[in-house]
């Protein structure tokens, strides 16, 4: 095996390679597919060779400087390359942290040398692919700059339970333009219900070939009444007008989110790992 950042004349190769596993790779094939737009991105593609093949694939993104940790790592392929990859992202400063398949993602953790975690999960990737045409779902629509002071401290409180912590107590102000500019870009989905918010959903990733979601939020006082459920529905609803799947990653210990995505229409895939690392 031989190791080697990518040229843009192995983007095609990389791309072929993600392409095995679309919903696995949502993530990087829609960045790679962007790269040519964004050449100056904070992005660095690793690959391990065999051959004339690549075995494994990393990218690492928000890395400052040579010497200092990325803010995120995706790995995916053979397990000896991904420990490969863990390896060579050590020599370049290290990460912050770790997502993508389960396998791939341990086996990269063995080879940044098991540094110490401060959170690590089991996750599990789920998969929907189709509208939700025979069953009731809460219709979505991107939530708007006039809503900032209503959605913010939504996105906060869903933060905190998805993760365990509320980002306004570190920055208050940089979450406030982090919520901000989801809002302009259109990556925060909310439903109404009674003239109010009763359903909210932030989304990542999004091209034709599919669309990824990341933390919902029912409000307490609309909770215990399925709006859970609908506003999964309501995602695929919205989504799947131009993306082919909606994917979401659910950590395996949360069983009744797991229960609300099944009821959705998600169907379950491939074990993930999610880790910070301090």
């Amino acid at each position: 095996m031989k190791r080697a950042f990518l040229n843009p004349n192995q983007y095609s190769a990389a791309f072929d390679f993600l392409m095995q596993d679309t919903a696995c790779n949502l993530y990087q094939i829609d960045l790679l597919q962007r790269i040519r737009q964004n050449p100056f991105a904070l992005q660095e593609w690793k690959a391990i060779w065999d051959g004339n093949s690549i075995c494994g694939l990393s990218l690492s993104t928000g890395r400052l400087k040579n010497g200092t940790p990325s803010g995120l790592s995706v790995s995916y392929g053979e397990e000896d390359a991904c420990r490969i990859l863990g390896e060579w992202e050590r020599e370049c400063g290290g990460t912050q942290r770790i997502l993508g398949q389960r396998t791939a993602s341990d086996a990269f953790y063995e080879g940044l040398g098991r540094p110490e975690t401060e959170f690590s999960y089991d996750e599990r990737l789920y998969v929907c692919s189709e509208m939700p045409e025979d069953h009731p779902f809460l219709p979505l629509r991107p939530a708007r700059s006039d809503e900032l002071h209503i959605v913010e401290p939504m996105a906060a409180l869903m933060q905190e339970e998805d993760l365990g912590y509320n980002p306004k107590e570190k920055d208050p102000e940089q979450h406030l333009r982090s919520v901000a500019i989801r809002i302009m870009h259109q990556r925060i989905l909310i439903g109404e219900v009674d003239n109010d918010i009763g359903f909210m959903v932030e989304v990542g990733t999004r091209c034709s070939l599919g669309a990824q979601v990341g933390s919902a939020y029912v409000p307490p006082k609309f909770r215990r009444r399925g709006l859970g459920v609908r506003g999964m529905r309501g995602c695929c609803d919205y989504l799947l007008r131009d993306s082919a799947i909606v994917t979401l990653i659910a950590r395996e210990s949360n069983t009744a989110a797991i229960r609300t995505h099944v009821r959705a229409g998600y169907s379950a895939r491939a074990p993930f790992r999610m880790a910070f690392l301090r």
